[in-house]
């Protein structure tokens, strides 16, 4: 295996850890008793937009995936 595949490989799964940890993050935040100091509402918001961002992230680090093994 080449380097450069090597490196590829390895954006692509810390692309992935971030998502999940945006997802995760998003559940936290609404379902956790820390952020009781914030109205529910808002921490709604929040997770709804985090999770939202996580699915665009979701979706280009797998468009991107798919561009990158045309090209080869």
């Amino acid at each position: 295996m080449d380097n450069k595949g090597l490196a590829n490989r390895i954006i692509k799964m810390i692309g992935f850890s971030v998502i999940g940890l945006f997802f995760v993050f998003a559940g936290f935040l609404v379902f956790s008793d820390y952020f009781t100091y914030l109205p529910l509402n808002f921490r709604i918001i929040f997770a709804v937009l985090m999770a939202s961002y996580a699915a665009f992230r979701t979706v280009a680090v797998i468009n991107n995936s798919k561009n990158e093994n045309h090209e080869e």
